[in-house]
């Protein structure tokens, strides 16, 4: 029962997301703190009403007793889930744990008070006005704590975490860094972005489980490839294609912005990966550069007089062309003027 609960809380909030649902994932995108704290709360509670609903109607009372335990479970589920993704950094650990507090104690009201006493107590009765009064009460909690908001505290935590990832990563591999990714600070910073993105995706546990099964995409990087790489051996290849769609498309883009699209692509085509990688971006790069103008190479005066061989061929052509059609006129013109 909780891993079902896992799974479909997981993808409730998939399917929510435009009502501002965020996962532990979602570290660059705060939602909605009242749909997220209500969503967390209330799930196991709600989950195990139904459950217990459907255990009275097939006549399996005995499978209710201490069902509030699922919401213990699927806490500590939830928590081993976060450790183990290395995602713990990144929380708010005193709401993370308040949320699943909350959680355990809803489900145990709702289990002491309804759930247990009979399928009578946990559907609710038309001639009783209160589950309409909780029901308004609740909609007016979740809109303050949707207005209230999470704070700028989490924006600026978050936001320290991956710029502590992004030194710590750039000195780890700074010996195997090709020139191009020293010099250009545009190239260094798309690098480690997505360098932080596929880590957070998958992290060393993950990549160490990739390796005993051995996965198609590995090391930090994440490369496709038929035998595993390490972390470094990844980045050398990682640097291989961004180079390589950044020579390809830098001609075709105005800004780096539009760079930064194409080479993020050519990685990952999903949208989500690409705005994450963005907003890292953003948060690494001190020089902000992602929307200044590409700088075009120009080209000196002496070769913008000079034609190529191909241009001289088409303008002689041309003439040629030209002195074909007007040729016979102005030989007709001589005629009529010496007989005249």
């Amino acid at each position: 029962i909780t891993i079902l609960l896992f799974f479909l809380n997981n993808k409730i909030g998939e399917k929510t997301k435009f009502l501002g649902y965020t996962t532990t994932a979602d570290l660059l995108n705060e939602g909605g703190f009242g749909y997220n704290i209500f969503l967390r709360i209330l799930s196991p509670a709600i989950f195990i009403s139904v459950i217990s609903v459907t255990l009275y109607f097939f006549n399996f009372k005995f499978l209710i007793t201490n069902i509030w335990l699922v919401a213990i479970w699927y806490s500590l589920l939830r928590i081993a889930v976060v450790i183990f993704f290395n995602r713990f950094g990144f929380l708010n650990k005193f709401l993370f744990i308040g949320v699943h507090l909350g959680s355990i104690f809803i489900a145990y009201l709702f289990y002491e008070l309804s759930l247990s006493r009979g399928v009578e107590f946990i559907l609710p009765e038309n001639s009783n006005f209160r589950t309409e009064i909780w029901f308004i009460i609740f909609i007016y909690i979740y809109h303050l704590l949707n207005n209230l908001g999470n704070g700028d505290n989490d924006y600026y935590r978050k936001h320290e975490i991956l710029k502590k990832r992004y030194l710590i990563y750039q000195k780890k591999f700074k010996k195997v860094l090709q020139k191009e990714f020293i010099e250009n600070n545009f190239l260094n910073k798309t690098l480690f972005s997505i360098m932080i993105m596929e880590d957070i995706n998958r992290p060393k546990t993950v990549r160490i489980l990739e390796k005993i099964l051995k996965a198609k995409t590995t090391g930090i990087m994440q490369i496709n490839s038929d035998k595993h790489l390490d972390d470094v051996e990844s980045v050398k290849l990682a640097q291989e294609k961004i180079l390589t769609a950044y020579k390809k498309n830098k001609s075709g883009v105005y800004n780096y912005y539009d760079l930064l699209r194409s080479i993020a692509k050519s990685y990952n085509a999903d949208d989500y990966y690409i705005g994450s990688i963005f907003e890292i971006f953003r948060i690494i790069d001190e020089k902000d550069s992602l929307y200044k103008q590409i700088e075009k190479k120009s080209k000196t005066k002496a070769e913008s007089q000079e034609m190529s061989p191909e241009v001289i061929h088409t303008f002689i052509e041309g003439f040629q062309g030209i002195l074909n059609k007007v040729g016979p006129l102005i030989e007709t013109d001589n005629k009529e003027e010496s007989k005249k």
